[in-house]
């Protein structure tokens, strides 16, 4: 069993899939034992644990790749001076990267000259046509038309597909291939961004309901729906449904969206979008966000919906974006929207513990924490009641930063606390 504060992993299709500190410490041993034809549990145990807690390091408030896992895998079998398992763990990467090109060249040449089966949302089967594709990034690269080499994203999207794709997948395929093309022109990030949000459109209004022709009206129909269903599931605060939704819904403006690059999307979708925990079901897409923020702001305002479209308009044209914590929790339940607390350690066992049971509750609600640790003892110094010298601060620090690192902000990051 490893402990790591990593629970998923970004598969090379996009998806997201729960992370084993297990498949490490299987690829380490395969590896050791291609090159040794022994094994060494103890070993590949203190390797696997190594290399999980720098991915904890470099992976704070960013879900790994597949290839990222993989690359401090073999910085560590290097760092180790295990140049020979780490060699065999290269070739074993190479291979396998190898096999996936054969498939895909095999994948392309089946649709150039057969075509492909894609399975459709409905289940139904159809021939693979590109001129879908084709018609779709028309309306996903409008404004950008000249910095979009849309037959070269098509070619790049065919080498992904298979036989039997799903729709669906092909989606997730797109924004995947426009986002290895962003390092070229940073256009194609505001396109993978229009792609990824689509996506969130319809995982909102729903897929068999939406529809782009009249997206506008069913995005200012979406606001009460979202928030009825925020309030339904316990995650927003009944107070929200006291505004005027329908003076607020006329304010929404989708064009808005194009601000948004291909980061800041997936970050929003990832973190900060309200949603069903049980059904995994999506309550926003970005301008439902800014206003849900907006009128979390003005709950306690004189006039609430004047404020709530003033937060809106300052917010959505990204003039002035407010921290995490105020993004996370705004009209939520519990609005915890400050950012810091800074506290002062007294010098008794009592405070002392009372002050870290206080940093798991502020850390729990996204709250960064500075500790003052002043006041303490220094090493050496007498403790009366037991006669004892002290040990100073630092066995407190530890159980203090043990204390940070178990508990996961709003579940969404990693906690912070400076000493």
């Amino acid at each position: 069993m490893f402990y790591t504060t990593i629970t998923e992993i970004k598969k090379r299709s996009g998806d997201t899939v729960p992370f084993s500190a297990d498949k490490i410490y299987t690829a380490v041993s395969k590896s050791y034992f291609a090159v040794t034809g022994s094994s060494n549990d103890e070993l590949f145990r203190e390797l696997t644990k190594t290399v999980l807690i720098s991915l904890d390091q470099q992976f704070v408030d960013r879900i790994p790749s597949v290839e990222e896992v993989q690359n401090a895998v073999e910085k560590e079998l290097m760092a180790q001076g295990l140049f020979d398992v780490a060699k065999a763990y290269i070739i074993y990467r190479y291979e396998h990267q190898k096999e996936r090109e054969v498939k895909k060249q095999e994948n392309l040449k089946k649709i150039t000259t057969q075509g492909i089966s894609v399975v459709k949302r409905s289940g139904e089967s159809e021939v693979y046509n590109p001129e879908k594709i084709r018609k779709t990034l028309k309306l996903l690269t409008v404004g950008y038309e000249n910095d979009i080499n849309v037959d070269a994203v098509i070619n790049q999207l065919q080498m992904e597909l298979f036989e039997g794709i799903k729709t669906s997948e092909i989606e997730r395929a797109l924004i995947m291939v426009l986002r290895t093309f962003i390092e070229q022109d940073p256009a194609y990030s505001y396109v993978a961004a229009r792609a990824l949000n689509n996506q969130a459109y319809k995982r909102v209004i729903g897929y068999d309901k939406i529809d782009f022709a009249n997206i506008d009206e069913q995005l200012q129909q979406q606001l009460r729906i979202s928030i009825e269903k925020g309030v339904a599931i316990g995650k927003l605060d009944p107070k929200m449904l006291l505004f005027d939704i329908d003076k607020l819904k006329v304010t929404l403006n989708r064009e808005r969206d194009n601000l948004l690059t291909y980061l800041s999307a997936q970050t929003l979708i990832d973190r900060y979008y309200i949603s069903n925990a049980v059904t995994k079901e999506l309550h926003e897409v970005p301008q439902l966000f800014w206003m849900r923020v907006a009128m979390g702001l003005s709950l306690n305002e004189k006039d609430k919906e004047e404020a709530a479209v003033k937060f809106y308009s300052i917010m959505s044209t990204l003039h002035f974006v407010p921290s995490t914590p105020t993004l996370f929790h705004a009209g939520t339940s519990h609005a915890q929207l400050s950012s810091c607390y800074l506290t002062t350690i007294e010098d008794s066992l009592d405070n002392i513990f009372k002050s870290i049971g206080d940093n798991a509750q502020l850390s729990k609600w996204s709250g960064g924490i500075g500790n003052d640790w002043t006041k303490l003892r220094g090493t050496g110094a007498l403790i009366k009641g037991t006669g004892v010298e002290s040990q100073g601060v630092i066995p407190f620090l530890k159980i203090a930063n043990d204390t940070t690192v178990a508990i996961n902000r709003s579940g969404k990051r990693r906690g912070a606390t400076c000493a």
